[in-house]
């Protein structure tokens, strides 16, 4: 099954393995992914987001300047 429909996998799959950027990870039970899980495996986020803000906080502002860190 093909779905980026979350509850219908979880609710339907006993195995799900995610594609990111053309390549298919490898399959694991359904009770071991969360939701949040899929989602940071398909769009590959690895950091939690407040620290990603942290790290681009002092790329300059629309005026210019530099934003104040987080």
């Amino acid at each position: 099954m093909v779905s980026s429909y979350l509850p219908e996998l979880m609710g339907t799959c006993d195995r799900i393995a995610v594609m990111h950027r053309g390549r298919l990870g490898s399959a694991r039970p359904t009770a071991e992914w969360s939701e949040h899980a899929l989602l940071m495996e398909a769009t590959g986020v690895t950091a939690h987001p407040r620290r990603s803000a942290r790290v681009s906080s002092s790329a300059p502002g629309p005026d210019g300047g530099t934003r104040e860190p987080l």
